[in-house]
C-alpha cells in the first residue's frame, strides 16, 4: 500500500482546507484524512466563487464577478499599483492596506467553508500571503474571529514549496490510480 511521509505533528489532521493565493485562488480540501476532489473534480475551486452580486443570477458573465479576480496578483496590481514579488519593498501603510483588503475576502471564504464543511484548520499559502507576512495572518485571524463563534486554526504552510509538493503528489496519485484502474 502506498503511504506518504507525513510529519508526525500533522499525522492526526483529519479535516483541513489548504488555500493558495497568487496568480489564482484555489484550495484543497481534506475530509477524514483524504483529499476531497468532488464528482466533477471541482472541489476547492474557490477562485470561481461569487461573493457579492446576486444580480449576476442571469448567468451572463458570472466569472467576471469571481472572487479570484478581486484578490489575485493581477487584481492587486490594478487596485494598488504594485506588482508583488518576493524582493519587493513597499511602504508599511500600503502593505497594511493590501493586507486588510485581501484578509477580508479570505475571512469570508473561511467563514463559508466553516459553515459548509465544519472544518477547523486552514493553511493559507501563496506569494501574496508570503509577501504580506505575519501581519496578514494576524489580520485574517482577527476578521475570522469577528465572523465566527467557533475557534479555528489559521497557519502558513510548514514548507514554502507546499503547493508544488501538493501538485506533484496529486499527479503521482492520479498516475498510480490510472495504472491500478486499467
Amino acid at each position: 500500500m502506498y503511504r506518504r511521509n507525513v510529519p508526525e505533528k500533522k499525522a492526526d489532521v483529519k479535516n483541513l482546507v489548504y488555500i493558495s493565493l497568487g496568480s489564482g485562488l484555489g484550495s484543497a480540501i481534506v475530509i477524514d484524512g483524504r483529499v476531497h476532489r468532488g464528482v466533477n473534480f471541482l472541489a476547492g475551486e474557490i477562485g470561481a466563487l461569487v461573493l457579492d452580486d446576486p444580480e449576476m443570477l442571469d448567468f451572463k458573465n458570472l466569472s467576471a464577478k469571481a472572487v479570484e479576480r478581486k484578490i489575485n496578483l493581477k487584481a492587486i496590481k490594478e487596485k494598488f499599483g504594485i506588482e508583488i514579488k518576493k524582493e519587493l519593498v513597499v511602504p508599511e501603510a500600503l502593505k497594511q492596506e493590501i493586507t486588510e483588503y485581501v484578509a477580508k475576502y479570505l475571512a469570508i471564504i473561511i467563514y463559508n467553508y466553516v459553515h459548509i464543511l465544519d472544518v477547523d484548520e486552514f493553511v493559507i499559502s501563496g506569494i501574496i500571503p508570503e509577501f504580506l507576512g505575519e501581519e496578514f495572518y494576524q489580520y485574517l485571524k482577527f476578521f475570522v474571529r469577528r465572523l465566527l463563534k467557533t475557534g479555528i486554526k489559521i497557519t502558513p504552510p510548514v514548507n514554502s514549496n507546499a503547493g508544488l509538493v501538493g501538485a506533484a503528489v496529486m499527479v503521482f496519485d492520479n498516475t498510480i490510480m490510472n495504472t491500478v484502474l486499467k
